[in-house]
């Protein structure tokens, strides 16, 4: 059992942590198994009972704002961003450019809020891009 800090850095650092860390990125396929749309960044435990012994179960492939979340770091889930039918046919009646022209906008002009944006950003333009491959506009 892992009593302290330094010895649950010790773990993270070591073969056994790799290993995990690998069998989890498998199960997962390399992308987020809670918002299912980012790429994995992280190995989250949703439990701490069993740390050194972990179950796969117990651990979970995450994103950074999913992990931003789930720590308490951020308020917005991403795993809410999900558009509605009617988002989706809205954001391709507007086009590529005009999106991010509104999403730049946004960006430059929330000074107190742009490290949260530039994850909203990403992710947004990254599901704008795959909702549009979806439809056949790219």
């Amino acid at each position: 059992m892992i009593a302290n800090s330094s010895e649950y850095k010790e773990y993270l650092a070591s073969r056994e942590w790799a290993v995990l860390r690998e069998k989890v990125r498998e199960r997962s396929g390399d992308k987020c198994e809670r918002c299912k749309t980012n790429s994995q960044e992280a190995v989250h435990h949703l439990t701490y009972a069993r740390i050194g012994r972990e179950l796969l179960e117990d651990l979970q492939a995450i994103c950074t704002p999913c992990h931003e979340f789930v720590s308490g770091k951020r308020d917005t889930d991403p795993a809410a961003w999900d558009l509605t039918e009617g988002e989706k046919q809205k954001a391709l009646s507007l086009g590529a450019d005009e999106l991010v022209d509104r999403l730049n906008y946004v960006y430059r002009n929330v000074p107190t809020c742009q490290k949260h944006l530039t994850w909203m950003y990403r992710d947004f333009c990254f599901k704008i891009y795959s909702l549009m491959k979806d439809f056949g506009e790219i």
